[in-house]
């Protein structure tokens, strides 16, 4: 059997997390042993990522990415201690394979492995560049994808950009995320009465939502801003934002500032998301960058009519009026223009409705997904026991 390490940072919210535990629950286990190594902020609680694990049972180990909080005093060894642990769990000879996502795992777990010759396998989602300590991480991360054996990216716009940065293209390879999307209609709309309950939506209003990290590249103002302007022409919407992030109060204060004062709904953090996206009449991804988006995904995975900006891997997965509505990033007033197409057209709706649930069977199904990285890591592994 062939042992992994899947060596991460998780977020409370992210397509990373997503991602991983779709590859833990599917992948081979017959085949291979893949022990996710989680790099952990230990004056947090447990994140939705290692909750998760333990609902699995899956084992796991954690590296403390730093020993204090960075408000309270300065780690300023915490990167060079977080590759002395890992180095000493995989110098035994315990892994074949590294496995790493994000900026930190690959800058702690590529030099480590090309240290000790295992190969890496990296898994590229995006940069964001929101401040100055990430541009600087992200930098340092490019760096060293050139040292990995290969990096998979969700979006061709990630390839060209890691080769622009000298990464060889002959290690990197395009894999578009998956779901598990199974459609049931009858669950469908018990989950949608239950969850508009839940938020006082009636089936007379109109519900807007997105779901994801409420950060500056996702663009949410724009979401607040048309669902203002379409409540000002008349239509009884509400907007619900499922997930958590820095952008948080600066959203609440836009909608506080507008018509949407009431109608403007924050859900936090939430782990029963495919639960809640019933609910949604339109669902809006205004995004400014992006991948292969998760819970874009999943909504149309569900058959909820979608607005996307066409951003990164956006519109290989929307082609625009046949299964969703593509627009500009940064416009709010095309997003109310896309949305008001869609709620004033059952026949158009209901076609959108069907094409995606098709898009998403025939094209963005977990197991050729799983099966494309299991040949990865075979690949790899063989080469290493070949040399």
């Amino acid at each position: 059997m062939k042992k992994i390490a899947l060596l991460l940072t998780p977020v409370e919210f992210g397509g990373a997390e997503k991602v991983s535990l779709t590859l833990l629950e599917n992948i081979d286990s017959s085949l291979f042993d893949v022990l996710p190594i989680v790099l952990t902020r230990p004056w947090e609680e447990k994140g939705f990522f290692v909750r998760e694990l333990e609902k699995l049972h899956h084992g796991y180990h954690t590296i403390p990415v730093a020993l204090y909080e960075r408000s309270k005093k300065r780690d300023y060894w915490r990167v060079l201690r977080c590759a002395r642990l890992l180095r000493s769990m995989a110098r035994n000879g315990q892994f074949d394979l590294i496995h790493t996502n994000g900026y930190f795992a690959d800058i702690i777990g590529i030099p480590v492995a090309k240290s000790l010759g295992i190969p890496t396998l990296a898994m590229c989602h995006g940069f964001v560049n929101s401040d100055a300590k990430l541009r600087l991480y992200n930098r340092l991360d490019l760096l060293v994808l050139r040292l990995g054996n290969r990096v998979i990216c969700v979006s061709e716009e990630l390839s060209r950009l890691l080769v622009r940065w000298r990464v060889s293209s002959r290690r990197v390879y395009l894999l578009r995320n998956a779901v598990d999307a199974v459609y049931d209609p009858k669950q469908f709309a018990v989950a949608r009465q239950e969850a508009r309950r839940a938020f006082g939506v009636t089936e007379e209003e109109i519900l807007l939502g997105s779901c994801g990290r409420l950060s500056v590249e996702k663009g949410l103002a724009n979401l607040v801003e048309a669902g203002s302007s379409l409540l000002a022409a008349g239509l009884p919407v509400k907007i619900l934002l499922i997930g958590d992030g820095p952008e948080r109060l600066k959203l609440e204060r836009l909608a506080m500032s507008g018509n949407l004062r009431e109608r403007c709904m924050f859900s936090g953090f939430r782990e029963d998301v495919l639960a809640l996206l019933p609910a949604i009449d339109v669902f809006v991804l205004p995004s400014l960058t992006e991948g292969t988006p998760m819970a874009l995904l999943e909504a149309m995975g569900q058959g909820i009519p979608v607005v996307a900006t066409a951003v990164g891997e956006v519109p290989t997965v929307v082609a625009h009026d046949r299964n969703g509505i593509l627009v500009e990033p940064g416009q709010a007033a095309q997003i109310a223009g896309a949305v008001r197409r869609i709620v004033e057209n059952a026949e158009f709706r209901e076609e959108l409705s069907q094409k995606e649930r098709e898009t998403i069977d025939n094209h963005f199904g977990i197991q050729p997904w799983v099966c494309e990285i299991e040949r990865h890591y075979t690949e790899l592994i063989n080469k290493r026991r070949r040399t």
